[in-house]
């Protein structure tokens, strides 16, 4: 079927066929409708033609989106008992033997074992200077140059199997007090 003929056609405006009315009308740029309905939408993997199965909630009348292989209890309990089993507390923190105590930096400018001696095990080290004077630690027996711990400060670190550590100390007669606790 052919359109009818425009009668009065202004070239600048828009018009829209008016099937009730059976002419062309011009459009004043304002959609009025009322429910819009759609049917047929799919929701499709990117890479294939692969569709999500959609389905009415009967209840609320929302959709939701059903999974078997991500969201099922028995996938629920395979996660659960996957980090159950990563590891036990006693694999990540240190549950072997300790020592606390303290040592007396006796000379001015001399390095010193903290502690006297190294452990055998790997283990965890803190550090703590509860002196008023700056003390340096590091991993060589001279430690002019090694790391800074203020007055009131605190340092803790991995350690190796008999790794020691130093202190340091430009003032004679200041204590640094140490804590380790070995790694099973």
């Amino acid at each position: 079927m052919t359109a009818p003929k425009a009668k009065n056609i202004d070239k600048t405006a828009l018009y829209i066929w008016d099937d009730t009315n059976k002419e062309f009308i011009a459009w004043d740029g304002v959609l009025t409708t009322g429910d819009i309905e759609i049917g047929a939408v799919e929701l499709k993997d990117g890479d294939s033609d692969v569709r999500a199965d959609i389905e009415l909630d009967s209840t609320k009348n929302a959709l939701y989106i059903q999974s078997e292989t991500l969201a099922t209890e028995a996938k629920q309990d395979d996660t659960i008992t996957a980090i159950g089993n990563i590891a036990s507390p006693e694999a990540i923190y240190p549950v072997g033997s300790g020592s606390n105590g303290s040592v007396t930096l006796t000379d001015a400018a001399t390095a010193y074992a903290v502690p006297a001696t190294a452990s055998t095990e790997k283990h965890v080290l803190v550090l703590y200077n509860g002196s008023d004077t700056d003390i340096y630690w590091g991993f060589a027996n001279s430690n002019s140059n090694g790391l800074l711990l203020p007055p009131d400060g605190k340092a803790s670190m991995n350690m190796g199997v008999s790794q020691q550590v130093y202190a340091y100390c430009a003032s004679a007669g200041k204590a640094i007090t140490y804590s380790y606790k070995e790694i099973a």
